[in-house]
Parts: structure tokens; C-alpha cells; sequence
């Protein structure tokens, strides 16, 4: 019986100390835009959310991936600089995963981290429009969160599809939403879902399923339900009581 309980203590503290897939965000007011998207899935995956104040180096390499947007129309939108445009692209380079929505500005785009994927802009949209995922077997929409495989786009521009990558979503206007499978950018590389504007990474039901998806396709793990764990446990306990009463039958 002592051997079972064991047994049942090391599958409960398995289950609950399994090391959290770690995604990293900007720590400043845009970054925590996307909290609604990250809360929903923080509740069903066993990840650990680290927040910087720069992309450096040492933050990639605490990280699994990123998830970052510049919010167009906020004061205190954060566009990163040169260096930590470098630094995230080598770290997908290095294997890293990367859920990004980069706006495309008022009258300019910031061309810098799309230009480093071989993505360029096209012309400027003022106005909303709803992007649909095209591939139905992408990760991104056949994950474990069910969503209807929309997004909003405000204030963006069009993007090109490099030979590379794939024109996964598209709106109205053109594409919205490129993607960039393992070993695309190079032998290695991680995934990377780019959108055409920030507002992709805003909450609502769907695109809080997409996030979730994505970040299973990288590599997090669901948490595991609570009834199929209670029922193993209430399931061993039982058995221990059989072979109890039945020791005491025989003796």
C-alpha cells in the first residue's frame, strides 16, 4: 500500500512540477496590452511569462518565445531599437519562436524587423478590416483551443510574402499575416507568426485561441486536467483498499 501512495504522490508532483515553457514580453504599457491574450493562455498551459525592459541578450536567452507588438496611436508605443531588432531575429534564428504584430505607423512603417524576415509594407490603411488563416492545418487554427481563424487588422499595411515564407492570413486588401515554418529562415530557425499591425494581439475570443495554439505548435504543454488526475488518484486509492482487505481476508 505504501508503494501505491508513492507511486500516486510521484505522478501528482510530476504532473505539478514540469517545467514551464517560458514566453517573453516588453515590460512597458503597450507590451501589457496583450495580458487578456496571455491570461487566457497562462489558465490551460504550463507557461511562465518573463517581462524585460529591453530585448537584450540575457532576456533571450531565458526565453522559449516571444511575443511582442508596437501599439500605433499610443504615447507610449515601443519601437525597439537596431539592436534588439538584431537580437530577436537572431534568437528565432537560433531556434526561438516568435508571435509578433508590428504596426505599420501613421504615415511610415517601421520597416526595420520586417526587413530583417524579408517582409515590406504596403500601402497605408486607415481603417479596419477582418483577416481570415487560409491553411486550416495550420497549428495556429488546428490546436487544441477552438477558434473561428479571424483577426482584426486597424491601421496597417498590406505585406509582401517572401519566397520563404508563407501568406498565411489574408484581409481584404491583400495579406495580413505571414508565417514562417521551422528551419524557413534558416537550418534551425523557429516558427514565426508576423502580423500586419498590433491590433492582431488584442483580446477577444478568438484571438486568445490563437495565441494559445501557437504556443503549444512552439512547444507548450497543456495543464493536465484536474478529473482525470483526481480519478487516477481516487482509482490507486481505491486499489489500496482492495489489497488491504483482502491481506486481512487471507490472513
Amino acid at each position: 500500500m505504501k508503494s501505491l501512495i508513492i507511486i500516486l504522490a510521484f505522478i501528482c508532483s510530476t504532473s505539478a512540477e514540469a517545467t514551464p515553457f517560458r514566453i517573453g514580453t516588453i515590460l512597458d504599457t503597450v507590451g501589457e496590452q496583450i495580458n487578456d491574450n496571455i491570461d487566457f493562455s497562462q489558465e490551460r498551459l504550463n507557461i511562465e511569462r518573463i517581462r524585460s525592459l529591453n530585448f537584450d541578450t540575457t532576456f533571450f536567452n531565458q526565453i522559449d518565445a516571444v511575443i511582442y507588438l508596437n501599439a500605433f496611436g499610443s504615447d507610449a508605443r515601443r519601437e525597439l531599437s537596431v539592436a534588439e531588432q538584431n537580437n530577436l531575429f537572431n534568437f528565432v534564428l537560433g531556434g526561438g519562436n516568435a508571435y509578433l504584430g508590428v504596426g505599420a505607423g501613421n504615415s511610415t512603417p517601421f520597416p526595420g524587423l520586417a526587413a530583417l524576415f524579408g517582409i515590406t509594407y504596403g500601402t497605408f490603411i486607415f481603417g479596419s478590416e477582418t483577416g481570415v488563416v487560409q491553411d486550416p492545418t495550420n497549428p495556429l487554427v488546428n490546436g487544441p483551443f477552438e477558434t473561428d481563424g479571424s483577426y482584426v487588422n486597424t491601421f496597417f499595411r498590406a505585406l509582401s510574402t517572401p519566397t520563404n515564407g508563407t501568406a498565411l492570413g489574408r484581409s481584404p486588401v491583400g495579406t495580413t499575416l505571414v508565417y514562417f515554418a521551422e528551419g524557413a529562415l534558416a537550418p534551425g530557425s523557429g516558427q514565426v507568426y508576423f502580423f500586419a499591425d498590433e491590433v492582431s494581439l488584442f483580446t477577444s475570443p478568438s484571438q486568445d485561441a490563437l495565441l494559445a495554439n501557437a504556443l503549444v505548435s512552439f512547444g507548450a504543454s497543456q495543464i493536465p486536467e484536474p478529473g482525470p488526475l483526481a480519478g487516477l488518484g481516487l482509482g490507486l486509492l481505491g486499489l489500496c483498499g482492495f489489497i488491504q482487505r483482502r491481506r486481512r481476508t487471507i490472513l
